[in-house]
């Protein structure tokens, strides 16, 4: 049930406009924030925000950043890259649920192979990781790099960071 709750803190009202992360990563610094209809956040017609942070300017910084959607709850909570892929449920100290995915579709062949229309996509575990945390009053995500130091414990220190509870 993608709307169950879990986790500890009491729950506060929040708008798409008031989240931004407390915590990211050292060295990460804000670059943009985009709001409106975002093609690789999640599916849905709702407003929503992208976040993004680079850790300096090199190509895999420039090319792979650390990004934050936000969305109001009734986009669906499938976070675009992880369509149709099944992640693995987290605790953590939201009380929201938190699916994680360890990896993201990338264009070509390769492991777990599909076609996707046109184009052929395979799921690329060595670089990219995402949380999608599914929370009453809006959905987000976490997505970097493990390339760029974001992993499992720095995605989870983010979201944990995002103003969901008191």
């Amino acid at each position: 049930d993608l709307g169950a709750r879990r986790g500890g803190g009491a729950a506060v009202s929040v708008s798409i406009d008031d989240v931004s992360p407390r915590y990211v990563p050292g060295g990460y610094r804000f670059r943009t924030r985009v709001q409106g209809q975002i093609f690789e956040g999640f599916p849905g017609t709702g407003d929503q925000a992208l976040i993004v942070y680079r850790r300096g300017s090199n190509e895999a910084s420039i090319h792979r950043p650390l990004i934050v959607y936000v969305s109001p709850p009734d986009n669906e909570p499938v976070l675009f890259g992880t369509e149709e892929k099944n992640g693995q449920r987290i605790d953590t100290k939201l009380d929201a649920q938190v699916i994680y995915h360890d990896g993201q579709w990338e264009l070509g062949r390769g492991e777990d192979t599909r076609d996707a229309g046109d184009v052929f996509v395979h799921w690329d575990s060595s670089d990219m990781r995402s949380l999608t945390v599914v929370h009453e009053e809006l959905l987000f995500a976490v997505r970097g790099s493990r390339r760029n130091g974001v992993g499992l414990r720095e995605l989870r220190r983010i979201a944990e960071s995002l103003p969901l509870t008191d």
